[in-house]
């Protein structure tokens, strides 16, 4: 190939280039049976090429074959000027050496040529047609699209391209491993290629945001941009791009990656496939949040959202802090209802250095500042709602469940009452008496009372009054929250539906049973399903409503025992009662499993101070957030943040505190489960376990 240097050296190269092309012309001659050129380039007179076709000015029809691969030149064609030949380039190509531009010497790479004029890719090769031509005094060299040409002076033969067909590239392996780039396809512009990341893998080093230098990690670039997780892995696609004057570095899902200055080749991220990694179990409960669940960046877990829920607290929007409430965010989100709940799938994340607050779908989020790890939403399955039971009675309203948009609650209205306040028409403010709207519509009388179903929905911001069926009921201005009407039964089973309410009456199946005044004995709770309970002392809230007689209610509802006592009978599987008084807490009402264990979970309470704790201001660590007593007989669980206790007949108390859960036994054994340290111990009376 021609060198620089001084005029001896190159003269000498010239000499070596034209004696060896020379004789293998005249080879190529001889094997024909034909006498060399004469020096004017022009033949003495008709001859035949190894094609057969009379050779004058030699125009063929179509393009002769003339190589194939990336170092095929034109040096044995130089008799056959103004014929052309056509070349094949193989896909992922090496280039060769070229001389020339637009114009080559005989010598030059064809392939590598047309790349130079952009025709063809060195990744995706293709078909180039030449027409040779005689020698020049000289050959300008340039360089382009990734390939640079030498000049050189004068040559006895050369070629041009004609066409190009290029062919485009497949996918092709790259290969496999947290470590592996891109810098060995760097020559293969546009070209893709397809790595494998495994699953669990190692962060390596990265340069660049979008764009990066092709000696980065591409499964960790593929991380940065959120196409997969390290616990995950998957595949991703590369675009191989040229190199760039400046990289800039960035922050993201948890990878920082570098600023850099001039770099000779890149890539660029156009694809991933994420493999999904095991989604394990995260729990039962609106106050359930992920800061308990082990696992790293991109560990996945599914937190089941009962129904009827209320939300502990939530930090963030779209990324949350990992103790916030997870049924909270999904309902931020709108992912699922307060009132029908359902399951969640989180995706851990790496902390952040804020965290952003909202309002949306009737939950608030708060802002906070730095904090350790996060996690997002990935999927939820939203349970389709079920009817609760609103209450009994003519003073009975809807304002306990104004939270719950789109839910359904079931109201007692027993016969002969008096009715109370209603405001509106048709659609009624949340506050107006359920049974009294039920009058007016027609759906029931005074005399008969019944059943009716009513559905939460937003406020108005005006409500009309009418009379109609003896009952007035006011207009009136803004109110936060509604109720419409959707179906009733009277005593003789006749179902109406309410004039106006603008939804047709539910009919599919029967109605709940009336919960008339209960009274002594309670209809024996239905293991699974439902509890029996009644107020031992005190106030006790049933899902908002005062408890004032005993009666049945379904599992997952919300009992508030702060300023009261309830005494709670449940039954096993095969029909075995249980009975035990709880008090001075808030929880939810559970039984899960063949064993029909009762479940009591804690909720409420406010944790912001442990919050503040963590950040090193704010009350000590041993603050009180919430507890709850129990006394009884039979299998009972209550289930804090942190621990759970199990027992089958004993006085015992569970206190959730900014430092942990604490377990403490009066009387009786019980046995934790602590959810921290992932053990099970045994405390017996006068002794206590914290997590």
């Amino acid at each position: 190939m021609p060198l620089s240097g001084s005029s001896d050296f190159r003269c000498n190269t010239f000499r070596v280039r034209v004696l060896r092309r020379f004789l293998l012309v005249f080879a190529a001659f001889l094997a024909l049976g034909v006498g060399p050129p004469v020096a004017s380039g022009r033949r003495t007179g008709p001859t035949v090429n190894v094609l057969g076709h009379a050779a004058g000015r030699l125009l063929a029809v179509g393009a002769e074959p003339g190589g194939t691969g990336w170092e095929a030149d034109a040096s044995a064609l130089g008799a056959f000027h103004n014929q052309q030949f056509a070349y094949i380039c193989p896909a992922y190509g090496s280039a060769g050496t070229v001389w020339g531009t637009g114009v080559y010497t005989y010598d030059s790479s064809v392939c590598t040529a047309a790349v130079l004029e952009g025709r063809i890719t060195l990744a995706g090769g293709g078909k180039v047609v030449i027409d040779v031509l005689p020698g020049r005094s000289s050959y300008q060299g340039s360089t382009r699209n990734g390939i640079t040409s030498n000049s050189f002076g004068s040559y006895f033969g050369s070629f041009t391209l004609v066409s190009a067909s290029a062919a485009t590239a497949g996918v092709a392996d790259g290969g496999t491993g947290w470590d592996a780039n891109s810098t060995a396809y760097a020559s293969f512009i546009s070209a893709q290629f397809v790595f494998g990341c495994p699953a669990n893998g190692t962060a390596g080093t990265v340069s660049g945001s979008g764009v990066y230098t092709d000696d980065s990690s591409i499964c960790t670039a593929a991380v940065k941009e959120g196409r997969i997780t390290l616990a995950g892995g998957g595949t991703v696609t590369v675009e191989i791009r040229p190199g760039q004057d400046s990289y800039v570095g960035s922050t993201s899902n948890g990878i920082t990656s570098s600023a850099y200055g001039v770099w000779p080749g890149s890539f660029s991220i156009v694809a991933a496939s994420r493999t999904g990694p095991a989604v394990d179990p995260g729990g039962t409960g609106w106050d359930v949040g992920a800061g308990l669940l082990s696992g790293g960046a991109g560990a996945r877990f599914v937190v089941d959202c009962p129904s009827f829920g209320s939300p502990t607290e939530v930090w963030g929007t779209g990324v949350y802090t990992d103790d916030s409430s997870v049924c909270g965010a999904a309902a931020l989100e709108g992912r699922i209802s307060l009132a029908a709940g359902g399951a969640v799938t989180i995706e851990i994340r790496p902390g952040q250095s804020s965290y952003r607050g909202s309002t949306a779908n009737g939950v608030t989020s708060l802002s906070y500042g730095s904090w350790p790890r996060s996690f997002v939403l990935v999927a939820a399955s939203p349970a389709s709602g079920e009817t609760g039971e609103g209450g009994t009675g003519w003073d009975a309203s809807a304002t306990a469940y104004v939270g719950f948009l789109g839910a359904r609650f079931v109201f007692g209205c027993p016969a002969a009452g008096t009715p109370g306040a209603v405001w509106g028409t048709g659609v009624y403010t949340s506050d107006s008496s359920v049974c009294s709207a039920a009058l007016q519509a027609g759906l029931i009388t005074l005399a008969r009372g019944g059943i009716v179903t009513a559905e939460i929905r937003p406020g108005q911001s005006a409500y009309l009054g009418s009379t109609r069926n003896g009952v007035t009921s006011e207009s009136f201005g803004a109110w936060p929250q509604s109720y419409v009407l959707l179906a009733a039964l009277t005593t003789p089973g006749v179902v109406g539906a309410p004039a106006g309410a603008g939804t047709a009456p539910t009919l599919g199946a029967p109605p709940p049973a009336p919960i008339a005044a209960l009274s002594p004995p309670l209809p024996q709770p239905v293991g699974g399903t439902s509890v029996d309970v009644k107020t031992f002392h005190g106030t006790v809230l049933v899902n908002g409503r005062p408890l004032t007689a005993g009666e049945r209610i379904r599992l997952g509802a919300t009992v508030n025992a702060a300023k009261g006592t309830i005494t709670m009978t449940s039954a096993s599987p095969t029909g075995t009662l249980q009975t035990a008084n709880f008090a001075a807490g808030t929880f939810k009402v559970l039984q899960k499993g063949r064993k029909g264990i009762t479940e009591l979970t804690l909720i409420g309470g406010d944790f912001t101070s442990c919050k503040r704790t963590t950040a090193g201001v704010g009350p000590t660590k041993t603050v009180i957030v919430r507890a709850l007593w129990g006394n009884g007989k039979g299998q009972f669980t209550t289930n804090g943040r942190y621990a759970a206790a199990t027992v089958r007949g004993t006085i015992w108390l569970t206190e959730d505190r900014c430092d942990g859960t604490l377990i403490l036994v009066k009387r009786g054994t019980v046995t934790v489960v602590d959810h921290v340290h992932h053990r099970t111990v045994t405390v017996t009376a006068g002794h206590s376990y914290l997590t």
